[in-house]
């Protein structure tokens, strides 16, 4: 899910035996954030995210958001010339209060209840540490299957 691989992740999912779904409480939780993706349900995914999370999966599941808000914001800046700052709030799970810091960060302009995207330039970040994340992720779900 950090990687924005949902089909993977359904799909490991249903590899997942019964029996550890049952008894891992948060891997339900972890789930119904993906669940949450697969239907692009964008108040569930961050009403599932605010889920209070282990030490060990919540640096994870913040990488998975941070994740999601960058993704989205790219596919804003690409796809919209002008935005309901109100539907900006829903995609972003942020509050209205919150608009104008994400505004100036991206270089947008806002104009009463509209922002106005413009297409945001991709920069280069070292994924070493989101896959040190995954790997660790991977390696607990794995435990839990065997």
């Amino acid at each position: 899910m950090i990687l924005l691989c949902r089909l993977s992740a359904k799909f490991l999912w249903k590899r997942i035996p019964l029996t550890a779904k049952s008894a891992a409480a948060e891997l339900e939780a972890i789930w119904k954030v993906g669940k949450a993706m697969q239907r692009k349900d964008y108040d569930s995914i961050y009403s599932s995210l605010r889920h209070s999370w282990s030490p060990d999966i919540s640096p994870l599941m913040q990488l998975v958001e941070e994740e999601i808000r960058r993704n989205i914001l790219k596919l804003i800046g690409k796809s919209y010339s002008s935005l309901e700052t109100e539907k900006l709030c829903k995609y972003l799970g942020c509050d209205p209060q919150n608009i104008q810091n994400i505004v100036e960060d991206n270089g947008w302009s806002i104009d009463g209840t509209f922002v106005f995207p413009k297409p945001i330039e991709e920069e280069f970040h070292d994924n070493r540490t989101q896959f040190n994340a995954f790997e660790k992720l991977t390696d607990s779900i794995s435990f839990l299957e065997n």
